[in-house]
């Protein structure tokens, strides 16, 4: 094994032969990794230079690396000993007389000669010891990461059967009236269904637009049945609207019934009445009360997901006022429409969706403006649309200055202005949910930008990112690192920020003061989430798990 001499086509082959997977020697063949490069790569530059993102590849790959420097090491220790013998063999023999002559207290050269031969022996026993418990080490790596892959393919499968198994239970329900007359009577297995209303029912899956067919494939929702699911289906009318059947006696019975939860994940208090997602966090009324209030300050939160699975919205008008929910309801049509204009007069959201604009290109807003809903402005009828834009275009002519002047860019779906003055490239329109690079305005292609010219990452921005991070870690402990460490840390800081759009995110709750939202930039005084994956963000509660993947950053 003399990896020196490897070609990056005999470094494919042995990546396969110790049993790497297949992404993994696709990221060595197309960086053309061969052996000189493979036995320097540092620990750090397997993600952030041969783009390996799975956790126990790249632990299984490094410790290959370090078995094939040692085997490198032991080869040339070899060589030494070999050298070494060859020269002992090469010593001139003395005679006897020249022995006896030297004093009977001086040891004779074959006594010499043994001694060296022996010390060479030993050597090499070291060497070949070394090498067995590498070989030890080694396998017991590569079992490591056959099991962590295993577990994986596991838990998939394992995730897929249970949302079969609930999907067939609910399926056989609707032929067995007795046993759900029987499960209407405990009332105590009633309570519990209550608290499974933001569980995703086929009914919430089209009010949030999600094809029931792939999430149940993808596994990306769990189905729990609810109180109204196990009624007799005598008394359940085809015709029922959504909110007909989510209909309780009254919004006091409805929060009064909820069971109490263990703890909630928002606030992290004990026995309150809440609300069980179907991810399985959990939430008391007053947090869930405060993220639909959120949502209708902040629409970028809209649809609402926990951990990417859709939350139930229409519970908003059990834990609204009557006034928050229908401004509620208003954002939420906001977001889903496709073809929407405000009015420029009194601003007001007018859904295009619902407008046939083969029958009339004007509309009259509730302010007597008349409106033009082919280029989205007051009506013109002395102009065309193109000349319209024109002049209204002229109109911006300031707003498009100081836009230029203070590095503003417009969002090439919606033309919304945004600013970007935290963080990466990677924007997510928060009016359109566009994703696009902010230096090129290019869509944004997974981890990086389409266009291939722009990093991920403005150096300065980085920087700034880096030093905020360290900033925080020092406020927490209540220390001032040396100018060294501080450094070093921050270029730690640097490579973790990087991994934000391909890092698979875990998320620890942190108490204590921590800084910023790396996301929001909201002021973390309590308590954050921190990353304990590859990038090591720390970000608030709403933005782990309501706004950021699982994977990468938006």
């Amino acid at each position: 094994m003399n990896p020196a001499s490897w070609s990056a086509s005999d470094v494919e082959e042995w990546a396969r032969r110790v049993g790497l997977s297949e992404s993994t020697v696709t990221c060595l063949g197309e960086n053309e990794v061969d052996g000189p490069t493979l036995v320097t790569l540092e620990k750090d530059e397997l993600r952030t230079e041969l783009g390996i993102g799975s956790l126990p590849a790249r632990r299984y790959l490094w410790d290959l690396i370090l078995l094939l420097r040692s085997h490198q090491n032991s080869s040339d220790r070899t060589t030494v000993i070999d050298i070494f013998e060859e020269e002992i063999d090469s010593l001139p023999l003395q005679g006897a007389a020249d022995a006896s002559a030297g004093g009977s207290e001086m040891k004779t050269d074959e006594e010499v000669v043994r001694q060296l031969r022996s010390d060479a022996a030993e050597q090499r026993q070291i060497i070949s010891d070394h090498l067995m418990a590498l070989r030890l080490q080694s396998s017991g790596s590569q079992q490591t990461y056959e099991d962590a892959e295993l577990a994986r393919t596991e838990e998939d499968r394992l995730r897929q059967l249970s949302i079969q198994c609930e999907f067939d239970r609910r399926y056989a329900q609707t032929f067995d009236r007795r046993g759900v007359e029987q499960r209407v009577t405990n009332d105590q297995e009633n309570k519990n269904q209550i608290a499974s209303l933001f569980g995703l029912s086929i009914q919430a899956c089209v009010s949030n637009k999600v094809n029931v067919a792939e999430a149940l494939a993808s596994g990306q929702i769990t189905v729990i049945p609810r109180l109204r699911d196990v009624q007799d289906a005598r008394e359940v009318d085809d015709d029922r609207t959504i909110e007909e059947e989510y209909d309780m006696s009254s919004t006091r019975d409805f929060l009064n019934n909820l069971p109490f939860l263990q703890s909630c994940n928002v606030c992290d208090e004990d026995g309150r009445q809440g609300f069980t997602l179907a991810c399985n966090h959990c939430m008391c009324i007053c947090c869930t009360r405060q993220l639909f209030q959120a949502a209708i300050r902040d629409s970028s939160l809209l649809p609402l997901r926990c951990c990417e699975v859709p939350i139930d919205m229409t519970i908003s008008r059990h834990i609204l006022t009557e006034a928050d929910n229908e401004t509620f309801k208003l954002r939420v049509s906001e977001r889903e429409a496709s073809n929407k204009m405000y009015c420029p007069t009194c601003n007001k959201f007018i859904n295009l969706d619902f407008v046939d604009a083969l029958e009339s290109t004007e509309l009259i807003c509730i302010c007597e403006t008349v409106l033009c809903i082919s280029c989205k402005t007051i009506s013109h009828p002395r102009f065309t649309c193109a000349e319209n834009r024109a002049i209204v275009d002229g109109d911006d002519t300031l707003l498009l200055e100081a836009a230029r002047e203070h590095g503003w860019k417009q969002c090439p779906n919606c033309q919304a202005m945004i600013e970007l003055w935290f963080g990466c490239n990677h924007i997510t329109c928060s009016s359109c949910r566009h994703e696009f690079c902010f230096q090129c305005l290019s869509p944004w292609g997974g981890r990086t930008c389409s266009s291939g010219r722009c990093e991920v990452w403005e150096e300065n921005r980085l920087l700034a990112a880096g030093e905020a991070r360290v900033d925080a870690e020092e406020h927490a402990l209540q220390i001032q690192l040396p100018a060294a460490a501080r450094e070093q840390r921050v270029r730690r800081a640097m490579v973790a920020l990087q991994e934000n759009e391909g890092c698979n995110h875990h998320w620890v709750r942190r108490n204590g003061y921590l800084g910023n939202c790396e996301r929001c930039n909201y002021d973390l005084y309590c308590y954050g989430m921190r990353c304990v994956s590859d990038c090591e963000s720390t970000v608030c509660y709403t933005c782990a798990n309501f706004r950021i993947p699982r994977r990468g950053w938006r």
